[in-house]
């Protein structure tokens, strides 16, 4: 395989614009990050976050343990918890523009690459609450960047460095084997795979095994959860899309007025077959498509392929910005000012720069609501993104009113029932915050691991299980209140709490009815 030229790559970093919008983004996190509350899996993973392992249900253990010390260090507030998001972020759409200077792209498509990733509607609201979500699109730029060194002849040292940020990348979430498998393809598939014959890529995964090695074995000595997890996920909770319909779906989360640089980009990353000097472009090619392709296949939601798109908004900025410069004197700034008037236009849908009812004025208006992905969805006032961000209050005072109804002795081995992590883990949270709560049972994903001791739960307070059911495992059921709490997802906006009484059953003979993980 040719040595490619080093001129792309010595072409300079337009690095004050690219830092300019950095910091654009994270001051729009910053304005709205306290807005809407806390979203349901932040409550999720700060209960994670006080039960530190090698693993959990529905994840790996890495964004957790970053989690527990920035929460030891900044306190649990919903601000400060999101400032690691918001960072991540601001450096993805740095790196964008780093990664345009890398495929040849000089100041001006480095400005359009950034400013596309910025605009993304699927990573702002990935990078707008603390989950593993908001870093993953980091460990697959950053691999990005290390594959293309390697594969210009760089030595050893970007082998290793990558194999060491995919294995922490596998820590903070396994969808990286998708960035493992296009990459995997794309050597195979083009003159790249002379590498193999190098120490490098073998390295690299055996770097990548060994760090990644300890959640295996968590994995193995809890029955690997995460099989199941994923299993009954797909099975019970995801609402398959055709083919086309995925796309689509992906087209509006990357942002409608990004699709012709990602399609551009594709197109030009797999026209380096036949460009002698950009040949060690031809494996990063195959990312997207693979990782597309697994995806539609196992029905996974679209925004799961955020990760893979700032390669192709950078690849795309890298052509049309070329083509223009050497066509139109004015089109790159033009493309690039449009880019940014469109971005504009989406921002109150992936952020929550607006009133509650002023976004859904504003999403009705937009005509640019997206398909839900997940069954329960479909009646949701606002996208589940803002919607999973109300009703967490409620439930916890109506809880503790409850509670306050109790008798000293019932109070005493009272227990909180539980239907989900977002209901037990906002219990657990304003129970650390002054909130008169009992300790929770829920069997939904990793909380099935967290049951209580101590208690025998002969008294119960019951969040949206139905009577009937109550009566199984109950001598006596009481609806104490219906809520009624605007623009939350309708299951919890209108949860319903119960008093129970006399339990029928042993609370460890009743756990196995409990256990759902997906």
């Amino acid at each position: 395989m040719a040595t490619p030229s080093r001129t792309a790559s010595e072409r300079p970093l337009a690095w004050r614009l690219l830092l300019g919008l950095a910091a654009l983004q994270f001051a729009l996190h910053l304005l709205s990050n306290g807005r809407f509350g806390m979203f349901r899996d932040e409550y999720y993973y700060l209960a994670c976050a006080d039960h530190l392992a090698w693993g959990y249900v529905d994840h790996p253990p890495l964004s957790i343990a970053l989690l527990a010390a920035w929460r030891a260090a900044l306190g649990d507030g919903v601000w400060a918890i999101r400032l690691l998001p918001a960072a991540a972020g601001a450096a993805l759409v740095f790196l964008t523009g780093a990664l345009a200077r890398e495929l040849g792209g000089r100041r001006a498509a480095q400005t359009l690459a950034a400013l596309a990733v910025l605009i993304m509607p699927a990573l702002l609201v990935t990078t707008g609450f603390y989950s593993m979500n908001a870093f993953e699109p980091l460990v697959w730029l950053g691999a990005l960047l290390l594959l293309v060194r390697a594969l210009r002849g760089d030595g050893l040292a970007p082998w290793l460095w990558l194999g060491a940020l995919l294995g922490l990348g596998l820590l903070n979430k396994i969808s990286v084997l998708l960035l493992g498998a296009g990459l995997a393809v794309g050597l195979v598939a083009t003159p790249a795979r002379r590498a193999f014959a190098t120490p490098g890529p073998w390295l690299a995964g055996a770097i990548a095994l060994a760090l990644f090695a300890p959640h295996l074995v968590w994995q193995q000595r809890h029955g690997w959860p995460t099989l199941e997890f994923m299993a009954n996920a797909q099975a019970r909770k995801m609402i398959p899309l055709p083919p086309a319909a995925f796309l689509g779906e992906v087209a509006l989360e990357t942002h409608p007025g990004n699709l012709l640089l990602w399609v551009v980009g594709l197109g030009w990353l797999f026209a380096a077959r036949s460009v002698r000097e950009r040949g060690w472009l031809r494996p990063l090619a195959w990312i997207w498509p693979v990782a597309a392709a697994v995806l539609i296949l196992r029905h996974g939601k679209p925004y799961y392929l955020a990760p893979a798109q700032p390669l192709l908004l950078a690849a795309g900025a890298v052509a049309v910005v070329g083509w223009l410069e050497r066509h139109w004197r004015f089109g790159a700034p033009l493309l690039i000012g449009l880019t940014a008037l469109g971005g504009a236009f989406t921002l109150p849908l992936a952020l929550p720069l607006l009133s509650p009812a002023e976004t859904v004025d504003y999403l009705a208006a937009s005509h640019l609501h997206g398909r839900s992905s997940e069954h329960g969805h479909e009646d949701d006032v606002l996208p589940q993104h803002f919607g999973d961000r109300f009703g967490w209050p409620e439930i916890a005072r109506a809880v503790a009113d409850a509670t306050a109804t109790l008798s000293p002795e019932e109070r005493a081995d009272c227990l909180v029932l539980c239907t989900n992590y977002g209901e037990a883990g906002a219990i657990d949270y304003y129970r650390k915050r002054g909130l008169d709560l009992p300790p929770v049972v829920c069997g939904h994903n990793s909380y099935w691991d967290w049951w209580p001791e101590g208690r025998g739960g002969e008294t119960a307070i019951g969040i949206n299980l139905s009577v009937e059911a109550l009566l199984t495992g109950y001598e006596e059921v009481t609806l104490f209140r219906v809520l009624d709490t605007p623009y939350a997802i309708p299951k919890e906006g209108r949860a319903a709490i119960t008093i129970c009484r006399h339990r029928r059953v042993p609370l460890e003979e009743a756990r196995p009815y409990y256990r759902h993980l997906d």
